[in-house]
């Protein structure tokens, strides 16, 4: 099971492990119902569908009555869905959020429980003294403070880090990573990585790297010194349409949409007049200055599906790979910015 995800029909593994993690207080569990806006399965609601292309999951309450309840609205098309008039199919999912807090809270206790001395000096990152060398521990997810990530201090002593996400990670040094499940899971113990971090010894560059500036932290990914061909994408509003490289992206009839892009696109237009590092906005910056009463809700999904729309009819229109981040990117910790790495701004 991974951290921060959710699980569309979780078998029964998947449960009995949500539920211990539950039990821990390491995670937060959500089980909540969806329907997808432009279904081929659903037969009856296809005469009714706006844009075919449209995935967007939309909730639905398990006890959801058309005769009481309002017709269930797509915030990307803005068409009105009556879930049992077009016999739309449910589906069942399992969201899996981590409890950060709780987590540290239990790594400080393994830390706590060991015969040696360690100091706290940032969230996420800990100094430790074992025996006679000096150890650095650090939990990216959890450190705000990005200078930890800097090649010189990581290279300062012996450092392990801590991950909920092995995957995520992609320093340009020879870092010993370890998954935070292994200690959980007792595959590994606390002890034991703190002596193969120091037999590990500090850090060393890895071979045929080039530098360029990661998203969320401040080391340098590893890249083949074989670069891919720079991703461009040109972005276009015309008569409140978002276009991307010519492709329509987001419809003027998503005014929800259109509005938190806007906001995306006001900051990042400030970030370019002034010459600064583009700013990553949160969801509550970004509900603040649109008036809007629940970021969750009302920001935090409708960006996550204007990137997965995004990302999905520009693979489909023009036949080249994209990612979720190319357009909007997001970043754990930070928030949400247009990506200065790959958008190109056309005046309209």
């Amino acid at each position: 099971m991974k951290w921060d995800k959710s699980y569309d029909a979780p078998n029964k593994d998947y449960l009995e492990v949500a539920q211990y993690l539950l039990s821990c207080g390491f995670v937060n569990l959500r089980e909540y119902y969806f329907i997808i806006c432009a279904n081929d399965s659903d037969k009856s609601d296809l005469p009714y569908v706006v844009n075919p292309y449209c995935n967007n999951r939309l909730e639905i309450a398990s006890d959801y009555d058309e005769d009481y309840d309002n017709p269930i609205m797509c915030d990307l098309c803005e068409r009105d869905i009556f879930p049992d008039t077009y016999k739309k199919k449910r589906y069942y999912s399992l969201a899996v959020t981590i409890n950060h807090l709780k987590v540290m809270e239990w790594f400080e206790e393994q830390l706590a429980s060991l015969n040696v001395t360690w100091s706290k000096v940032k969230i996420g990152v800990y100094y430790i003294l074992v025996e006679k060398n000096f150890v650095n521990l650090i939990v990216p997810e959890c450190c705000s403070d990005k200078s930890y990530f800097a090649v010189d201090k990581l290279r300062t002593n012996p450092t392990a880090l801590i991950t909920f996400n092995k995957e995520s990670l992609n320093p340009p040094l020879d870092l010993y990573i370890v998954p935070i499940a292994d200690l959980m899971c007792k595959c590994k113990t606390l002890n034991e990585v703190l002596h193969e971090t120091i037999e590990k010894g500090v850090p060393e560059l890895l071979p045929n790297v080039s530098f360029q500036a990661l998203n969320c932290y401040s080391y340098i990914p590893l890249r083949k010194t074989t670069l891919p061909e720079k991703k461009i994408l040109r972005l276009k509003i015309i008569d409140n349409i978002i276009y991307v490289n010519d492709v329509e992206v987001i419809s003027k009839q998503a005014t929800a949409s259109i509005r938190i892009f806007r906001v995306l696109l006001k900051q990042f237009l400030r970030d370019f007049e002034a010459a600064e590092e583009y700013k990553f906005l949160s969801v509550i910056q970004i509900a603040d200055s649109l008036g809007i009463e629940d970021p969750e809700q009302q920001v935090r999904r409708p960006l996550n599906r204007m990137q997965q729309a995004i990302a999905e009819k520009l693979a489909s229109t023009l036949g080249v790979n994209i990612e979720r981040d190319d357009v909007i990117q997001a970043c754990n910790w930070s928030g949400y910015r247009l990506n200065p790495s790959t958008i190109n701004l056309s005046a309209n």
